[in-house]
């Protein structure tokens, strides 16, 4: 059998890296309701620098804290900015149907949580992702196409 000892000081190294990513709670303003979310900042984050970045979203009623989190910090580790959020009606983000499952208002939420993402100073815009897991990953492709049509001035593409 191979065993493998962690020490104290390997512990402390473990911790050391996992507190050196900070975070900061935001609130996205989306018509008449709020997502609420976490940005994910890298080790020696600075305000004045540009970082690539991702906006991680999860299944279908994970909130902000579970799986899209744990990711999210480890994008962070890796030098990137990471951001997650409550689609509303869920978690901390505002909507009056809680817990409703709404695929169209999700792909919503993403489209605004992105926009509103890429002008931070400090998110590369040219160097934004995104991440989904489960569910998720039908909302973020659609936003994406979305987005593009946005851009290209086209309602849809």
């Amino acid at each position: 059998m191979n065993h493998r000892l962690i020490t104290a000081s390997g512990l402390a190294a473990l911790a050391s890296l996992a507190a050196a990513v900070s975070t900061e709670s935001i609130k996205i303003p989306h018509g008449q309701d709020t997502l609420v979310g976490t940005v994910y900042r890298p080790t020696g984050f600075d305000a004045t620098k540009k970082y690539p970045a991702v906006i991680v979203t999860g299944a279908w009623f994970t909130i902000k804290e579970q799986m899209p989190s744990l990711y999210a910090r480890r994008f962070a580790e890796q030098g990137y900015v990471a951001m997650v959020f409550d689609f509303r009606n869920f978690g901390e983000s505002t909507g009056k149907a809680r817990n409703f499952e709404d695929t169209k208002g999700k792909t919503e939420d993403i489209g605004v949580a992105s926009r509103f993402f890429a002008k931070q100073p400090y998110v590369d815009a040219n160097r934004l992702a995104g991440m989904a897991m489960c569910a998720s990953t039908g909302y973020m492709a659609n936003a994406i196409v979305e987005e593009i049509g946005r851009a290209s001035g086209r309602e849809r593409v």
